[in-house]
């Protein structure tokens, strides 16, 4: 059964590294196997989110055991996975350096890989006897006992105001986090779901922190043997991802732009707030992603929704300006939501998040230039990096095409870093060690 476990965890890997995000791959893999929902699901993604949450550090042990920064890029995929598996089984787990030897070399062998039977010995070894270096300061202490990028932490610690207050952070990072679903209002109530749910599975469950439409549950709920799930009851959310629809506060009615909205989350908590009312255009550029929008809005029973394959920023090209609502939930280094995508911290460079900006300045000159004179459009990400979210608030306002609201809503939350101007204490944020959702920037904008 081990042998099979990390087999499975292998190939789930080698198939993340070509489809995003990381649940897609393993969903695709284990569906394909029939195995979604069984104790083997499991397991793997217990694998998996271990080797993704400990990536940089299994990848610098195995640089050290074989002295070549290119080895890992130059074996194939599988191989690679099947590596990272090894140290974080044998590193971190203290596996049986003997078993792993015998499994892996089965593995290798079933899979055509025979010849590196003994590098993977040899890491084997390496990493049952490696002892990490001594730590020089306070960083090198948050990569090796912490698991997390060097460059990352300094910038958590520059935008929280200390090192002790980025250390909170990622240690809330670093655990697990409850399933948050968000009930959907058109179906059932919050009351009727958490009763029927904690009945039928036994969970422990309570209310969100700002709306008891968010249900965060402390246990395994079967998925493809839910029938509440099927039925389109509620939908995987965050808390902080569900507060941008009520901040948004779409009517029953109105035309809305959602202008990145696959997969969907935020579109369908409109159509719900719209009561199924009016009409959302919904624009995405990915095709697999407006698929599962598209699905999602089946299952929730919410047909108001226009799906549209369009690059956002060719918006007001085609529609004008017609919107009475608009969001824009832009596409950015989710580096807010390493809680649940662990793999991010490791994957994301420093550079990538001048990028994004760009990107987001654009969406959000096309969101508010497909808006009506004086409605509101908001802008959110998941990201916690200042250059995504109040430098892009200031971009839009130093041009003259918005105003700032003040979002009085939820209270007890945090504001946003005033340093890059007074303004943007009307934004919000919420981090997952303060609020326990996603760590996330919100801002209100009224066109002018």
């Amino acid at each position: 059964m081990y042998r099979r476990v990390i087999e499975l965890a292998a190939e789930v890997l080698e198939a993340a590294e070509h489809i995003k995000p990381s649940q897609y791959a393993k969903r695709e893999v284990l569906a394909r196997k029939g195995l979604l929902g069984t104790k083997l699901d499991e397991w793997v993604t217990a694998i998996m989110y271990a080797v993704y949450k400990r990536l940089g550090i299994i990848d610098e042990i195995i640089r050290l055991c074989f002295g070549d920064e290119e080895y890992l890029r130059t074996v194939p995929c599988f191989v690679r996975q099947l590596y990272r598996i090894i140290v974080n089984e044998v590193y971190f787990d203290r596996r049986s350096e003997t078993k792993m030897e015998e499994i892996t070399r089965k593995i290798l062998s079933s899979r055509g890989y025979a010849k590196y039977a003994e590098d993977t010995r040899r890491l084997i070894h390496f990493a049952h006897t490696f002892v990490p270096p001594e730590c020089v300061d306070i960083f090198d202490e948050i990569f090796w006992k912490l698991n997390f990028p060097k460059w990352f932490a300094k910038r958590l610690a520059k935008l929280l105001g200390s090192v002790e207050e980025a250390v909170k952070l990622i240690k809330i990072w670093n655990s697990k986090a409850p399933l948050s679903i968000r009930v959907n209002s058109l179906k059932t109530t919050p009351e009727e779901l958490k009763e029927r749910l904690w009945k039928k599975y036994r969970v422990y469950i309570e209310y969100g922190k700002f709306t008891k439409y968010i249900l965060k549950i402390y246990g395994s709920i079967p998925f493809n043997r839910c029938e509440e799930f099927e039925q389109g009851l509620f939908i995987v959310q965050d808390e902080a991802s569900a507060l941008v629809g009520y901040i948004l506060g779409p009517r029953p009615g109105e035309t809305v732009l959602d202008l990145c909205a696959a997969p969907g989350g935020k579109t369908t908590h409109i159509g719900e707030l719209m009561k199924n009312t009016g009409k959302i255009v919904a624009v995405d550029v990915s095709k697999l992603r407006m698929e599962r929008l598209i699905w999602q809005c089946k299952r929730l029973d919410i047909n108001i929704v226009e799906p549209v394959l369009l690059d956002g920023r060719q918006v007001p090209a085609r529609y004008g300006q017609i919107f009475d609502k608009v969001l824009v939930d832009a596409p950015c280094t989710s580096s807010g939501t390493i809680r649940k995508n662990p793999e991010v911290r490791w994957l994301l460079k420093e550079e990538e998040i001048s990028e994004y900006a760009k990107l987001q300045k654009e969406l959000l000159v096309a969101g508010l230039e497909a808006a009506k004179h004086g409605a509101v459009v908001v802008y959110a990400t998941c990201s916690v990096f200042v250059e995504e979210n109040e430098q892009v608030i200031k971009y839009v306002l130093d041009k003259g095409l918005a105003e700032l609201e003040e979002i009085a809503w939820p209270e007890g939350v945090s504001r946003g870093i005033t340093e890059i101007d007074e303004e943007m204490k009307k934004c919000i944020r919420l981090w997952t060690h303060l609020h326990d959702t996603t760590s996330f920037f919100v801002a209100k904008l009224r066109k002018t």
